[in-house]
């Protein structure tokens, strides 16, 4: 007990920033971050030197009881903290985020300076020098300057205007390790960290890499500070007083507590603000319109983190915390590790704003000179993009082949009204393709859940205050858990229909700035207001973005009909769900379902088509044998090998085509395109020569797609596509780029002038060694041997043990001249892939076509492999157009069985329809666990896969195409939507009820078993003489209610059939068999089940004999209620009442063949 407290108040210690002596000597280092001590150093023999300082540093720790912290909390940081701060015994009111300070008596600070060019090679190097002190070593022929810190104290202005040397941080990063003096290591104990060496890992300066043996403090977002720092930590909580809970504000001025709080803004005194140095000012320009959003800020070739940012990273990720820029603190990641970086943060579900730095330090000095503007001393830096998990463009950050979607959702709801409109738009932000729709809905939201089911989007933008808690909650239970939710401002952020408008024209989005000119999709949405006003709600989000004008002036706008309720099988949200087609009702996984077993398409952009294909599966006849006979044709495994290969080599088509548009695809990847699309005709014109033209759809397919070539061979001529692909670079051949050709030659000039000045000085000098040397960024260096004097207007730069090398003065004009030259030339070759990435996207939708015609063939041969791949038998289904619906299976198998078990899974017949005569639903019984609720699934699947165009695991299929499958499985509630179990169940069977025709599949499992006996029985038996006799439609309805098939045993449109299972009734044992038999099951062996489920014995026996009594007693009401028993049913004295209704009608009486049918199947029950 005693060592448990103990623990408890070392852990509290600890979250307080107390660190014990004894635990200190193993840290010293973290005390004097940053510190990186370089790989050759060895520190063994300094151990002694570095005892004192340690000694006080700890000493000083341990009289920190009377320090306090001043903490930062942001909506951004409450969830990330809440569970330390639990666990830490902190109070409701403590801080979520302190500042974290430093120690400032004995640290050297980093000389990060704002040149990017300086910043490309840091080091941690001491700045405020007096003298540099040049050091020789013998076995390297480069020198290493170490910058002596006298007053310990640093420069940390954000400026071009550098206090070391472009030189000195050159060596840092470019000489090999080397031992340090004695007096070098006592500069390191005291707190100096020289990095030696390109080699050494770049990461390492911000990142602690986690390892399975390496513990993570406890103490991640807390610091130490030391008493004689309290004045400057004074000074950082003055600097930064608007960001406590009780000084924040939003950029309207409204506190946290106000009900028009806006999170993502802030509100910065001006006061503070003028006090902010140049580079402050321009992050917090930046970051204070996106405080909701972590800022990666780039400072040369690194992305970094600050304040609020810096504390989530150093506390989700244990990056290195220090404290740069002013009183700021700071993380930092490589710029080459940006991709990784975000994709790490958006997975925990924070959105990522990237800022970019758009010049280096030479560039701003050149636009300095012709600026007649005095600019602060600080490099142009604006924000690129914002990522979130719905908006995903990078193709380094997204994690799946599949679509990401952006939804924004506009409703309309009239009180009273048992109808909701919904207007909704969408975007694929990675392939640029947005889509919109318009319907209205019922009240239990049966269509949005379906849009809902089928897209699954990443991202919610709805309207603040405009939305139905009913639509709230069912967007909470539709399995979208890991969504993000954007409530935005109506009218202002929601922008109205007319406003959407009004953006569109004054945004220049589409080249002819028309109406006429517009999308169909989008002037189609202009007659639906809400529609048009969704499409203004996700612009103007994608606006804050900075998205909205690389995605929406491609144009790729579409109507979605998520029903296509003439062309294609209906699949509702519930029928999706319970028929698991994209999700298991296990985990919400794929496995074991329907999209993991069919999808084997082997393009991302034929992945992302088949999963639309799969809610929209074929209705018409003509349509599904053609893919039945590609399907067949591609069965020849020369041809489908040649096409799977070839399909292998193509990049991401869809998407990178959307990235060139957007100008963001680096040079490598344009060519990947090019290649792909080479790749594409030569796929075209094997299939040309081995297919024979009368093969219908494929034919049709290969026809169809644009003839590009010529378009590839002049891309061939225009640039170098081995040069390209090698060097990542874009470099235009002699004649086709002017202005390149110019900027080129007039390098290669300056370059020709300083081979003739090397020339020169051999000849002045009188020695042939002289040469160029290029040392880091100070290239042509003049190097020449010790022994030769030189003039001494020449300036050394750095030596070796044999060499000096200098800049003469005229050779320093002519590298400045140089490396102008290379400076602008960059902005050439900018400017070159732009012009060619333009003149690529002249073709963006006859590149989209070809793209979209490859993923309907790739989704063909995805349908070719599954079908080939089913275990025997499987079979071509016949499908036919007949008046009568018929669905008849020989030997059917669930498709969605592991393999090595098929050949023990029990097939089943099925027979429903036909003719005007035969049953059309089976009235199914039979014990629990008898297989009646797989039966019922894989026969609405196999219905699926037909009319897909795939073949069936059956011997045998013949079918009439499916308008809909309507379903009614298991027994769950909604608590979200406050529905019980039975409420439930009645909903999704009044929608089965309404919306199914005489040429749908309808399935109903145990309808009834949520309420009494009675009750349930009356339900069941009024839908099943519903479904049967007036609607005629196909299905199977599974009971325990045995007297249902009594009361309907004579009826001519139900079958009666069971699964068949073996009992031994003295051991209570039971066999499931798994067949389907015509007939009733005599019992429903509750007790069976009960005994395998391992209900104690004493009470299956007890409940045996209540069970008995309640059949005695159950038989004696029901005789002793009257004396007359009725030869006729009560369905039958139903359809005589109707019968009657009808013939006394005014109306006239409409002769349609449902009518027919209705009179058909009563006069057969009579």
């Amino acid at each position: 007990m005693e060592m448990k407290k103990k623990a408890e108040k070392m852990t509290q210690q600890t979250l307080l920033g107390f660190i014990k002596k004894s635990e200190k000597k193993k840290e010293t280092n973290s005390l004097d971050f940053p510190y990186t001590p370089s790989k050759s150093s060895d520190l063994s023999s300094s151990t002694e030197n570095c005892q004192d300082i340690s000694f006080e540093l700890e000493t000083e720790l341990l009289n920190l009881g009377e320090t306090s912290f001043n903490g930062i909390f942001t909506p951004i940081t409450l969830n990330i903290d809440k569970s330390k701060r639990e666990e830490s015994g902190e109070k409701e009111n403590s801080s979520s985020f302190h500042v974290s300070p430093s120690f400032n008596r004995s640290r050297k600070k980093l000389n990060y300076k704002e040149d990017s060019e300086d910043e490309d090679d840091i080091g941690y190097i001491s700045v405020k020098r007096k003298k540099s002190k040049v050091i020789h070593h013998s076995d390297d022929e480069f020198e290493m300057t170490v910058s002596e810190n006298e007053n310990g104290k640093n420069d940390e202005s954000d400026s071009c205007s550098t206090v070391s040397s472009n030189q000195e941080e050159n060596h840092l990063n470019t000489r090999k390790p080397r031992k340090l003096t004695n007096k070098d290591k006592k500069r390191n104990i005291e707190g100096k960290s020289i990095e030696m060496g390109k080699n050494m890992v770049v990461e390492d300066r911000y990142l602690s890499i986690d390892s399975p043996d390496k513990k993570l403090p406890f103490t991640s977002l807390f610091n130490t500070q030391k008493k004689s720092s309290e004045i400057s930590n004074h000074d950082n909580e003055e600097n930064y007083k608007f960001l406590l809970p009780e000084y924040r504000r939003d950029a309207d001025g409204n506190s946290p507590s106000s009900p028009n709080y806006d999170e993502r803004t802030l509100y910065i005194p001006p006061s503070t603000y003028k006090s902010f140095k140049p580079f402050e000012k321009q992050y917090w320009d930046i970051k204070s319109k996106f405080m909701d959003t972590l800022v990666f800020f780039q400072k040369g070739k690194f992305y970094e983190l600050y304040q609020i940012d810096a504390d989530i990273g150093h506390q989700l990720f244990n990056l290195k915390m220090t404290d740069r820029v002013g009183t700021m603190r700071m993380v930092g990641v490589p710029e080459a590790n940006y991709e990784y970086w975000a994709s790490k943060f958006i997975a925990k579900g924070f959105k990522i704003a990237r800022v970019d730095q758009l010049e280096s330090a030479l560039g701003k000095e050149m636009r300095d000179k012709i600026s007649k503007v005095k600019d602060e001393k600080v490099v142009r830096r604006e924000l690129v993009h914002v990522l979130t998990s719905g908006t995903l463009v990078n193709e380094g950050i997204i994690a799946s082949d599949m679509s990401t979607y952006c939804m924004a959702i506009k409703e309309e709801y009239e009180i009273n009204s048992s109808v909701i409109s919904y207007g909704i738009c969408f975007v694929d932000a990675a392939a640029g393709n947005f889509k919109i729709t318009y319907f209205k809905d019922d009240l239990s939201r049966t269509k949005l859940y379906t849009l809902i089911t089928q897209i699954k989007p990443k991202e919610l933008i709805l309207e603040k205050a405009n939305v139905t808690p009913k639509t709230i909650k069912l967007l909470k239970n539709s399995g979208i858990n890991e969504t993000i939710w954007n409530f935005i401002k109506p009218g202002i952020e929601f922008w109205d229909e007319h406003t959407t408008e009004s953006q569109f024209l004054m945004n220049n989005y589409f080249k002819d700035n028309d109406f006429n000119n517009w999308p169909p999709a989008l002037k189609k949405a202009r007659n639906y207001p809400i529609a048009m006003s969704s499409v203004g709600g996700l612009v103007w989000y994608l606006k804050t973005l900075k998205m909205d004008k690389s995605l929406c002036s491609l144009g790729n706008f579409e109507w979605y009909d998520l029903i296509q309720k003439t062309s294609s099988l209906i699949l509702d949200g519930q029928t999706l769900k319970n028929l698991e087609i994209f999700s298991n009702s296990h985990n919400g996984g794929l496995d074991g379902t329907l999209i993991k077993l069919l999808n084997r398409c082997t393009t991302p952009f034929g992945k992302r088509l088949f999963r639309l294909w799969l809610c929209h599966p074929l209705r018409s006849v003509n349509e599904i044998n053609e893919r039945l006979d590609v399907v067949e044709l591609l069965s020849d495994l020369s041809i489908r090998k040649f096409i799977i290969d070839s399909f292998k080599t193509l990049p991401d088509l869809e998407r990178m085509i959307s990235r060139i548009h957007a100008k963001h695809c680096k040079s490598k990847d344009f060519i990947r395109v090019l290649e792909g699309f080479n790749t594409i005709y030569e796929i075209l014109d094997y299939l040309s020569k081995n297919l024979k033209q009368d093969n219908g759809l494929l034919w049709k397919i290969i026809n169809d797609i644009p003839n590009l070539v010529d378009v590839l061979n002049d891309w061939q001529k225009m640039f170098d596509w081995k040069k390209c692909k090698d060097e990542d670079i874009l470099i235009p051949n002699p004649g086709t780029e002017k202005d390149f050709d110019n900027s080129q030659n007039k390098i290669k000039a300056i370059e020709d002038e300083l081979y003739q000045m090397e020339r020169d000085y051999r000849k002045q000098l009188k020695s042939p060694q002289i040469t160029f040397r290029d040392i880091g960024k100070e290239i042509y260096q003049i190097e020449i041997p010790k022994s030769i004097e030189v003039p001494s207007s020449w300036v050394k730069l750095s030596s070796t043990k044999s060499v000096n090398r200098y800049w003469s003065p005229e050779l320093k004009v002519k590298v400045r001249q140089l490396q102008e030259a290379r400076e602008a030339h960059k902005t050439v070759i900018k400017n070159v892939q732009d012009s060619f990435f333009s003149k690529f996207d002249e073709n963006y939708f006859q590149w989209l076509k070809v793209v979209k015609s490859i993923a309907y063939l790739d989704c063909l041969t995805s349908l070719s492999i599954s079908s080939m791949e089913f275990a025997e038998p499987s079979c071509r289904p016949q499908i036919i157009d007949s008046e009568y619906s018929i669905l008849e299976f020989d030997e059917l198998r669930h498709p969605c069985i592991i393999p090595s078990v098929s050949s023990s899974f029990i097939p089943n017949n099925i027979k429903l329809g036909g003719s005007k005569d035969d049953p059309t639903i089976a009235l199914l019984t039979g014990p629990n666990m008898a297989g009646k609720s797989t039966l019922l699934r894989q026969t609405c699947i196999a219905v699926i896969l037909a009319q897909l165009g795939c073949w069936v695991p059956a011997r045998r299929a013949v079918l009439t195409p499916m308008d809909s499958i309507r379903s009614r499985l298991g027994a769950n509630d909604n608590i979200f939507g406050s529905q019980s179990t039975f409420m439930v169940e009645l909903s999704e069977t009044k929608r089965i009820i309404e919306e199914s025709t005489s040429k749908s599949l309808v399935i109903l499992d145990e309808l009834g078993r949520g309420t009494s006996t009675y009750d349930g029985l009356a339900i069941a038996y009024s839908t099943l003489h519903k479904l049967s006799t007036y609607v005629g439609c196909l299905g199977f309805f599974s009971t325990h209610y045995h007297s249902l098939v009594k009361d309907f045993e004579n009826h001519p449109k139900i079958a009666a059939c069971y699964m068949a299972a073996h009992v031994d009734e003295d051991e209570r044992k039971i066999t499931f068999l798994y067949e389907l038999r015509p007939g009733v099951s005599s019992k429903s062996y509750g007790m069976n089940v009960a005994a395998m489920a391992g209900i104690p014995e004493e009470i299956i026996k007890n409940a045996e004999i209540a069970a008995k009594k309640f059949e005695i007693s159950s038989q004696s009401t029901q005789s002793n209620k009257t004396n007359y028993k009725s030869c006729i049913s009560l369905a039958s004295q139903s359809d005589f009442s109707w019968l009657m209704k009808l013939s006394i009608s005014k109306d006239p009486i409409p002769s349609t063949p449902d009518l027919k049918r209705q009179l058909y199947v009563i006069a057969n029950t009579f």
